[in-house]
């Protein structure tokens, strides 16, 4: 990986290699690197991710399993999670408030009035302080499909993790069954979020009072996301000029 200096930073990729190889997850092996230069050399197996077009839905459904199940060694990591920043109140806040801006405002042209203002802002204020509520686990913050490889061994490889932070425990759960690219039914995804519960419970992990707050967490901060990518991903476009950059997202 070749980052300008200036523009790019291999730090957080190379700190968060560290901290995850120790554990159950297959990231890429950092053979060399030099830091000043930022560059890292580092090889994986990966083959294609599993949202590829061509991934029969038998495969896709069990890779999505084992992800999940790959998930609750988190909690398995909470040494490695202590050496992250928490994804607390100022970037939770940073990233909701990109939606009224770039998705509503600068996309979609409607300027909000100052009743609906309150709405949102009353909104992700509940969102905020439900998210810190949370157990904070090792988030690798863009858990998803196209993250997510087949490789030759030790599936799935995880890739683009350089952004981690220690936050909701929810929130990787989220980002895996309600992924911009793959719609599970709603069945299948409670089946999987009370399995990862369980799994969770039986390594001595938190899982909340019982399954029903556990899916209320699960389903609160799945709603913090994709407001993220509302805002996110139509500043992306518009900066660029590409401002169908959204349309995966609606």
């Amino acid at each position: 990986m070749d980052a300008p200096p200036g523009k790019e930073d291999v730090r957080p990729l190379y700190k968060v290699t560290g901290l995850w190889s120790p554990l159950a997850f297959h990231v890429p092996h950092v053979h060399e690197a030099d830091i000043a230069m930022a560059c890292c050399c580092s090889r994986t197996s990966a083959l294609r991710n599993i949202c590829s077009a061509s991934m029969p839905a038998t495969i896709r459904i069990a890779f999505t399993g084992r992800a999940v199940r790959l998930g609750r060694d988190q909690t398995q990591g909470k040494d490695a999670a202590r050496e992250l920043a928490p994804y607390d109140r100022e970037p939770l806040a940073r990233e909701l408030a990109l939606m009224p801006e770039w998705f509503c405002k600068r996309h979609l042209e409607v300027t909000l009035t100052d009743a609906e203002n309150q709405i949102v802002a009353d909104t992700f204020e509940f969102l905020i302080a439900e998210a810190l509520m949370q157990p904070e686990v090792f988030v690798h913050r863009d858990f998803h499909s196209r993250n997510l490889m087949i490789t030759t061994e030790r599936n799935p490889g995880v890739i683009d993790f350089q952004d981690a932070l220690r936050g909701p425990i929810g929130y990787d759960l989220v980002s895996i069954l309600k992924d911009c690219y793959i719609g599970w039914p709603r069945e299948r995804v409670e089946q999987w979020v009370t399995g990862y519960r369980n799994l969770l419970r039986s390594r001595g992990g938190p899982g909340g009072r019982d399954g029903r707050e556990f899916l209320r967490w699960f389903d609160l901060i799945g709603m913090q996301r994709p407001s993220r990518c509302w805002g996110y991903f139509p500043a992306c476009g518009i900066a660029t000029g590409r401002r169908g950059t959204c349309a995966i997202y609606l």
